[in-house]
C-alpha cells in the first residue's frame, strides 16, 4: 500500500517541531515523483545516484541517518532497524508491517 503525501507531511512537520534544522534524505523507487514532490520543501535532498544493483548501498546511508520516517516497506524498516542510535525516532504507518520499531509516536488517524 503506497502511503500518502499527507503521512509524509504530518511526519516531517513532527521531526521539525523537534529539530527544526533538520535535513531530510529521501530514498524512493521513484526519484522523478520525489524530486517534484522535494520542491517544495527547502532541506530536502533526493538520494538518486545509486541503482537497483547498489541498493545496499542505499541501505546502508539510510542506516546512517539520525531519524527515520518509514515507508510501508521491510526495505526502509531494516534501513531503521540498523541505525544503532539510542536516541532515533522512527515514524512508520500505524498499519503498517507487523514489524514497527518500537519509537513510533507519530500515528495518523486514518493508517497513512
Amino acid at each position: 500500500m503506497l502511503l500518502s503525501k499527507a503521512y509524509y507531511e504530518r511526519a516531517i512537520s513532527h521531526i521539525l517541531t523537534r529539530n527544526p534544522r533538520s535535513t531530510f534524505f529521501v530514498f524512493s523507487d521513484d526519484t522523478a515523483f520525489a524530486r517534484e514532490w522535494a520542491r517544495a520543501h527547502p532541506r530536502m535532498v533526493v538520494v538518486d545516484h545509486n541503482d537497483e544493483n547498489l541498493a545496499h548501498e542505499d541501505l546502508r546511508l539510510m542506516s546512517l541517518c539520525r531519524h527515520h520516517i518509514i515507508a510501508n516497506s521491510t526495505f526502509s524498516w531494516w534501513a531503521a532497524w540498523l541505525n544503532p542510535r539510542s536516541d532515533k525516532l522512527v515514524i512508520a504507518p500505524k498499519n503498517g508491517l507487523d514489524l514497527t520499531p518500537s519509537r513510533h509516536p507519530l500515528r495518523s488517524r486514518d493508517g497513512r
